[in-house]
């Protein structure tokens, strides 16, 4: 039955439910950080964090992905080449074009969301500790999901099949936001100088 709804849904606005259902795991890999990872227990929950990352799947990445995954179906085929050689040009395509601006994005917004504005040397700092980091592990989680995702599934479940394995992946990145974050204020907070009375 959820299956039958949500697949009408996709048939009648793919992006807008696609979008929809991103906003949704992310937010549910937010309290799986905070609850699960980080122990902050209900009453310590931050329910602005968890809003801030639904936002982000829901405006940002719900539709690039959409649009990404559509793009690569249409745009990356290799004429007379072997199926695997336009899979691994489409998984190339993935992992070493979008993921790296798509992390970068994600720590971004995130901090901009935060704070209302764009702190570039907060932005800086927490790239610097968590930029690498993620990327790297987003190789490990992803290359072996995305060969697996672009052989076997269709193009419109592409990203139901992304999401649901970003649960855990959203988790991680909403734990290491929120440690960059932390990281980020504290060096803001020894920049600033002491004025003595």
């Amino acid at each position: 039955m959820v299956v039958a709804l949500y697949n009408r849904a996709l048939a009648a606005y793919p992006i807008l439910t696609q979008s929809a259902a991103t906003a949704v795991l992310f937010a549910a890999g937010d309290v799986l950080a905070q609850q699960g990872v980080e122990g902050k227990g209900l009453a310590g929950h931050e329910w602005a964090r968890t809003g801030r990352l639904a936002l982000f799947g829901l405006v940002v990445a719900g539709p690039a992905l959409s649009h990404w995954y559509r793009f690569l179906d249409r745009r990356i085929v290799l004429r007379n080449a072997h199926p695997l050689t336009t899979l691994s040009a489409r998984v190339a395509m993935d992992q070493f074009v979008f993921s790296p601006v798509s992390v970068a994005t994600f720590f971004t917004v995130n901090t901009l969301l935060e704070d209302g504005k764009l702190d570039m040397g907060k932005l800086k700092t927490k790239l610097s500790a968590t930029y690498s980091t993620a990327l790297v592990n987003n190789w490990k989680v992803w290359i072996p999901v995305q060969y697996a995702n672009f052989w076997f599934v269709p193009v419109q479940h592409r990203l139901l099949v992304v999401n649901t394995v970003a649960l855990g992946w959203n988790t991680y990145m909403s734990n290491l936001n929120a440690k960059g974050s932390e990281i980020a204020e504290e060096e803001v907070a020894l920049a600033v100088p002491v004025v003595e009375k």
